[in-house]
């Protein structure tokens, strides 16, 4: 999957690190008509992209969500604000009052979770991009956590995104300044207190893992029953 095809040397090799997002785009007209033969024509338009998880959830505000939708990933510098001064810190801050509170600004460290990668675990250039990276010069992890890189499991999200991968709680104490005390000492990312064991409350599928590809439990009937 390297640039020039070639197998990585190692985790520090700058071509080991991809980077990868998906997109969706629809034609910019739609005609409809009463016979119900409705007609689509004109350029395909983006209309929405997704490189890390709940980034246009929580970190792009309500009234920019369409418009960072139909923009490339290479242009999140237009965005950085958003990442250096988080919403969702002050909410974190709001919600929790008895936490110590989370830095609102000057967040260069979501700048380099989320748009240019870790420098020693998935760092790609200094260009920031809304992007999923991953190095593919990490082994995979026989016995993978949960919480990913905040909990020493370097083959976890945010360095590529497993299944198995708690993305909310990672988020959630990435933005309360919570990383814990595996990156504070690796990276001097901040690690406040009880900031670190924030989460949702679901650590666990209510159906575990299947043993081969796609991995995912047969989803729910949706009705009144699961499939057996």
């Amino acid at each position: 999957l390297t640039r020039d095809h070639t197998k990585p040397t190692g985790a520090d090799d700058p071509k080991a690190v991809i980077g990868v997002y998906a997109s969706a785009s629809r034609q910019k007209v739609r005609i409809l008509s009463d016979d119900a033969k409705d007609q689509t024509n004109g350029p395909w338009i983006q209309v929405s992209r997704l490189g890390n998880p709940l980034i246009n959830e929580v970190v792009i505000p309500l009234g920019r969500k369409d418009y960072w939708n139909r923009q490339d990933p290479a242009d999140e510098e237009e965005f950085l604000k958003h990442y250096t001064n988080p919403e969702l810190s002050r909410l974190v801050n709001t919600l929790y009052p008895v936490l110590p509170d989370a830095a609102t600004t000057k967040r260069d460290d979501l700048v380099a979770v989320l748009l240019t990668g870790i420098p020693g675990l998935n760092f790609s250039g200094p260009r920031k991009a809304d992007l999923l990276r991953l190095n593919m010069a990490i082994p995979p992890s026989s016995s993978p956590k949960r919480l990913g890189a905040l909990d020493g499991d370097l083959a976890g999200f945010p360095n590529g995104r497993r299944l198995a991968d708690d993305i909310i709680d990672i988020e959630v104490r990435a933005f309360a300044c919570g990383y814990g005390p595996f990156l504070e000492n690796l990276l001097g990312l901040c690690n406040l207190s009880p900031n670190n064991t924030l989460g949702d409350g679901v650590d666990l599928n209510d159906k575990a893992f299947r043993a081969t590809f796609p991995y995912l439990a047969t989803a729910h009937q949706g009705y009144d029953h699961d499939h057996p």
